[in-house]
């Protein structure tokens, strides 16, 4: 809204953001007066909702000059920035789900209708006509990696690569749960706290790399399988995002997402997304298919053996049980910052 006013002079806000706030209908797309009355806030401090892609002015002079620009620059309602990053990630179909790797790890699935069936999988009105998007979001993703990185490893992530997968054999009994915030999918208990199991003498600073990234792929292996139990199609993963500077991370990916797996060729999904979005209503692109087809495009990534996916499948199965253990540990844990009291 804030960006909006900066550019046109209107704090207009699109649906995918509006949807965010919980305050918006989904079904008239406007705000719903029951909702906003519960708040005690009065309804005319919202913005108005205009369509994603809605053309809404010309910069004006303050913002031209600003960003030196001249000239009459349209500017068109944008989106929220993971509805972005689907279009920008080509995730435009349903049965599509797009993963961003970024400091969280997030996913939106693409479908012919809203679906409630899961209090930790959020759906909105996507940026195609017709279609919803569904997003939850794992918040120790990259997070966790660089943790551990920046704490413990000396290398930059080149040279870390270089090391992976050395020794894979001993990395068969040690797990990694990465739960440094609390767990917030599927299940929600904000107590939770990373975990180490496993560790032994013949366990090297690389093979414990190894176990944070896989710990963080056996997370969004169990987020996978929640979608599917919600009833959302999970035929193709648009994976965006700086895992995709690992082909040690992609391979994880590919091994346990049990469907085709993308790599996109530019990382910056979300930026192309936003892109599109003005293409389209600059009539540069006819549709947001087309538009995301010419501006990134994912290849599909190679997955390990049928042996290692099956040892991938085996490993993952421990890994449920033990969190189902050690889950009940954190229900009484109280953070070193928090006053006795």
């Amino acid at each position: 809204e804030y960006i909006n006013q900066a550019l046109v002079g209107r704090p207009l806000i699109d649906p995918t953001n509006a949807a965010m706030r919980q305050l918006m209908s989904l079904k008239t797309r406007a705000w719903d007066d029951t909702l906003v009355d519960a708040t005690g806030a009065p309804s005319e401090l919202l913005p108005e909702i205009e369509p994603t892609g809605a053309f809404i002015g010309y910069l004006q002079k303050s913002a031209a000059e600003s960003l030196g620009l001249k000239g009459k620059v349209q500017v068109f309602n944008g989106a929220h920035d993971q509805y972005c990053g689907c279009v920008g990630s080509d995730a435009v179909r349903p049965g599509e789900i797009m993963l961003s790797t970024g400091t969280a790890w997030v996913l939106m699935a693409v479908s012919t209708q809203a679906l409630f069936p899961n209090p930790v999988i959020s759906p909105g009105p996507h940026i195609v006509p017709g279609l919803w998007g569904a997003l939850a979001a794992l918040p120790s993703g990259g997070s966790a990696f660089d943790w551990y990185k920046n704490r413990f490893l000396e290398e930059d992530y080149s040279g870390i690569e270089a090391h992976l997968g050395e020794h894979p054999g001993n990395r068969d009994g040690l797990f990694f749960y990465p739960h440094l915030t609390g767990e917030y999918f599927p299940r929600i208990n904000p107590d939770a706290r990373g975990t180490l199991v496993g560790l032994g003498l013949e366990h090297g600073k690389y093979e414990v790399a190894e176990a944070v990234m896989e710990g963080v792929v056996f997370q969004l292996r169990t987020a996978l399988d929640e979608y599917r139990k919600a009833g959302y199609a999970v035929n193709k993963l648009k994976v965006n995002g700086g895992a995709l500077n690992s082909p040690y991370w992609t391979r994880l990916i590919a091994d346990n997402s049990a469907c085709d797996v993308f790599a996109m060729a530019s990382k910056d999904a979300a930026c192309l997304g936003a892109a599109a979005i003005a293409g389209v209503g600059a009539g540069l692109f006819p549709d947001y298919e087309r538009a995301s087809l010419s501006l990134n495009r994912g290849s599909l990534l190679v997955r390990g053996t049928q042996a290692e996916q099956d040892r991938q499948s085996e490993k993952y199965e421990r890994y449920l049980q033990g969190w189902d253990k050690l889950s009940g540990v954190y229900q009484h844990h109280v953070p070193v910052n928090r006053s006795p009291e």
